[in-house]
């Protein structure tokens, strides 16, 4: 197995609502464009304040090339975001209806090997974003000069990395080549945990679908 590749769990939490239900009878994972995600450092004025800073750090005059290769990339990956923690109150509140919705356990070992997934990546929390000042995030890590590898180099870090205040979050990113819709099996449903506070008629209609679609070992 990958050394980056864990046989633990991930967790997505969820609201009960037709499209997070969707998740689980669609049998589906929505990768998206780094430049929709929920934090500042992955907009796109951010990803280009980034690269001026990177292209400096590495000792690159302003490149169109690199700044064209980067710009394809990032416009073409998809990201896919969970916790590495099933007990997270803060990720109960903020992602699942203060307790009113679910959390599903994937274990992530079973989406790979795929060669249309790269690397998983678990996100660094600073202030202030990796290539912010000569040195940062670059002296004794990039050691490359290819074309690909400074690429390859600069979107790790520029997706890998998020504002302080999410550290709660304690998220592992999966990355996909091209983003969009992923489709998994009843294989990668470990877990399905029921918020405190899920109205009873919700849980039973999560039983349902996942009696009919999943496994029954997943309730």
């Amino acid at each position: 197995m990958d050394k980056h590749i864990s046989s633990k769990s991930l967790f997505k939490f969820r609201s009960f609502n037709e499209k997070s239900k969707a998740i689980l009878s669609n049998k589906e994972l929505w990768f998206a464009e780094p430049k929709t995600l929920n934090d500042p450092f992955d907009c796109q004025v951010e990803h280009e304040r980034m690269l001026e800073s990177f292209l400096e750090n590495i000792g690159i005059a302003n490149s169109k090339k690199i700044k064209d290769e980067i710009d394809k990339k990032l416009n073409k990956i998809g990201v896919c975001s969970f916790s590495r923690a099933r007990k997270n109150q803060l990720m109960w509140s903020h992602y699942a209806d203060e307790h009113k919705g679910f959390c599903i356990g994937f274990r992530e070992d079973y989406f790979y090997p795929d060669p249309k997934l790269l690397n998983p990546i678990d996100v660094k929390y600073q202030s202030k974003h990796p290539f912010h000042s000569t040195g940062s995030a670059v002296h004794g890590e990039y050691n490359g000069n290819h074309l690909g590898e400074i690429v390859a180099f600069f979107i790790e870090k520029a997706i890998g990395t998020k504002y302080t205040y999410w550290k709660y979050e304690r998220e592992r990113r999966i990355v996909r080549k091209k983003s969009g819709a992923h489709k998994f099996t009843a294989k990668h449903v470990v877990s399905i945990s029921f918020g405190l506070k899920m109205k009873t008629e919700h849980k039973e209609a999560l039983k349902k679908l996942l009696q009919r679609d999943i496994v029954n070992s997943c309730v």
